[in-house]
Formats: structure tokens, C-alpha cells, sequence
């Protein structure tokens, strides 16, 4: 488990400081994303269409692409060459360093990529059943899955920006017949590149290609967004006292951290849960709890304050993410995804 490291720094456009993730947590991510054993994993592909105009629905639409095993194999070795190949990682910001051999690491609440999980994850997808299916298609979605205990998935993405064409494909093939004399191919073709632009692993997006995943996310105008909406929910549920969504909202600013952290919060159900915040506020008020920040009101609603570390326990206690470890019942903060444990035979 990860104790949750504080690191203040100035933001290039602001003058409050900007939390940063602890880089010692993104060295344990990317470690254990590089020990996952993919030799095995089975593989599933899907096109997806991507919108960067609708702010809402990034995502469209996805159908599986059957593919032979030789494919399969290819295409598996593309996000293993790509895991294997970047040996660094930084968590993803307003202004980033040169990539490089390095990952760009973001929580995958902030983005729209669970749109395309749970689009994957419906019931019935369609297969490709003609070819010129593909034109209305502009991305692939990679899908390992490692089969053991329980059943980790990994969700390689590409991004195309133009539509695939299958009657029309950039650029000219050369084919030969058995004099080897050339001429140019009219088979129609499809281009799977070996490059990967990002992959997601449990709660974490893994960006291998920053220029690709912010033509395809529409990332910093979106988190912009997420924002927006999760402000929205949080005032429309009355957890909070009078005005606390507005004071919530200047606190967290541009603060693309917080920002995140927030984006996570919606994406839970804690908030809207109201016997959820009550458990929290009993907790909350205990006095092994006094060295809590969190405060409330006469009528049992979250007192909010403009103060950023006041906001990032308020969030980070909204996610459920504070705990308490099994061995010595030492009381954490996990920056990361909590993971469930299968249960007891």
C-alpha cells in the first residue's frame, strides 16, 4: 500500500501550489505494470469510433474484429514492445518533459477512456461481418487478458484520426507475381501499426504517446469539463453546506491534480450515497479521528475550505480511500485504486 505523498510546487499560470502524485508511487505503477506476464494473455481487438468534437460521448461505437492467431500474436508483442520500452514515468501535466523511453501517467477517471471499457464490456458487440464496416472507424482497441486467480485486463488503444478507408488507403502497395515483375496492390488494406498510444491497467492510464492521446481525448479541455459536472453532482446531492461547491470549485482551480482527484470522485458512488455519509461523518467525529481535517456543520453537511490540503482529504476521503492495514492498523491514504481481494473459499 502506498502512503499518499503531499509534494507542493508552483503551477506555471497560478500562484497557490500544485499537488503533485509521489514519485515513488508511479515508479510502484509502472514496476507493476512491467511484471504483469503477458506471454499468455488472450487477445481481443475492437475498431472504435472516436469523436473529439462531442464533449460528451468521446466514443462512439465499437465492434470486434475477428483475427487469426498469427495476428493475435503480432499484435499482443505491440503492448508487451511497448510496456518493455518505456522505462521511465512521470505523471502527466499542464506542461511535460520530453518523452522520450518514458510513460505519461494520468488516473483514467480524469479522461474518457472508460467510455471504451464500457463499451467493451456491453453485452452482444457486433463483429465485423463486411470490410467496408471499418470505414466508419478511426481507432483500435488492443484487449489482454490475463487469466488467473482473477482476471486482470489490459486495454491497448491506437488512435488513427482519420477514418479507416478501406477502398481508399493512404499511400501505394507494391504486390508481385510469380516472375517477381511489381505492380501496384488494389486490395483493399487496413492499417494496424505496431505503435500503441496509451494503455489502461486498473485505475491508471498509461500514455506512450502524449501528442496521440491529447488529439484523442480532447484531455485538457475535458478535464475542464469533468469538473464542471462533478461540481454540479456534488451541489445537486446537498452533501455539502451552502455555497461549499462554489468555494470547492475556486479551491481546486487549475489544479489539474485535484482535478483528477475530483473526476475519481464522480466517477464513484460514495457521494450520492446518503448512508454512505453518514458512516463517514460518524467516523468522521470519533476522537481517534480528531487529527481529521474535515469538518461539518450543525446539520451533519461537509464544511468546505478554500485551503488545498483541506480539499485533497475531503476528496480523498470521498473516493473511500483512507484505510486502516490489516497487520498493524496503521491509518493511510491510498493514492491508487483499492483493489477487492476474491473471496474466501
Amino acid at each position: 500500500m502506498t502512503t499518499d505523498t503531499i509534494l507542493l510546487t508552483k503551477a506555471a499560470n497560478d500562484n497557490t501550489p500544485q499537488i503533485e502524485i509521489d514519485q515513488t508511487f508511479l515508479e510502484q505503477k509502472l514496476t507493476g505494470l512491467k511484471a504483469l506476464d503477458l506471454s499468455n494473455a488472450v487477445v481481443n481487438v475492437y475498431a472504435v469510433k472516436a469523436s473529439t468534437t462531442n464533449k460528451k460521448k468521446r466514443f462512439q461505437s465499437v465492434m470486434r474484429l475477428p483475427c487469426k492467431l498469427t495476428l493475435e500474436n503480432n499484435l499482443r508483442s505491440y503492448v508487451t514492445n511497448c510496456i518493455e520500452g518505456n522505462e521511465h514515468m512521470s505523471e502527466l501535466r499542464e506542461i511535460t518533459t520530453s518523452q522520450d523511453n518514458r510513460f505519461f501517467y494520468v488516473e483514467s477517471a480524469a479522461t474518457d477512456f472508460q467510455q471504451i471499457i464500457e463499451l467493451i464490456r456491453a453485452p452482444n458487440i457486433p463483429s465485423l461481418s463486411n470490410k467496408d464496416q471499418l470505414n466508419a472507424f478511426n481507432g483500435y482497441v488492443i484487449k489482454l487478458t490475463i487469466n488467473g486467480e482473477t482476471e486482470t485486463n489490459l486495454y491497448a488503444f491506437r488512435y488513427i484520426a482519420t477514418a479507416w478507408s478501406v477502398t481508399n488507403s493512404a499511400g501505394k502497395f507494391l504486390c508481385f507475381d510469380n516472375d517477381l515483375i511489381a505492380d501496384l496492390s488494389a486490395e483493399p488494406r487496413f492499417a494496424i501499426t505496431p505503435f500503441i498510444d496509451m494503455i489502461q491497467a486498473g485505475d491508471g492510464l498509461f500514455i506512450a504517446d502524449i501528442e496521440q492521446f491529447e488529439k484523442a481525448m480532447n484531455y485538457r479541455e475535458r478535464l475542464e469539463q469533468k469538473k464542471n459536472e462533478a461540481i454540479e453532482a456534488l451541489a445537486s446531492v446537498n452533501a455539502l453546506t451552502n455555497g461549499g461547491s462554489e468555494i470547492l470549485s475556486r479551491a481546486i482551480g487549475t489544479d489539474k491534480h485535484l482535478m483528477r482527484q475530483l473526476a475519481s470522485v464522480y466517477a464513484k458512488p460514495f457521494y450520492n450515497d446518503d448512508i454512505w455519509l453518514t458512516k463517514l461523518n460518524l467516523i468522521a467525529e470519533k476522537p481517534e479521528s480528531s487529527h481529521w481535517l474535515i469538518e461539518y456543520d450543525s446539520d451533519k453537511k461537509i464544511i468546505v475550505k478554500e485551503d488545498k490540503k483541506y480539499i485533497h482529504e475531503l476528496l480523498t476521503l470521498l473516493q473511500n480511500k483512507r484505510v486502516r492495514t490489516v497487520v498493524d492498523g496503521v491509518e493511510q491514504d491510498v493514492d491508487g485504486e483499492l483493489i477487492n481481494l476474491p473471496a474466501a473459499s
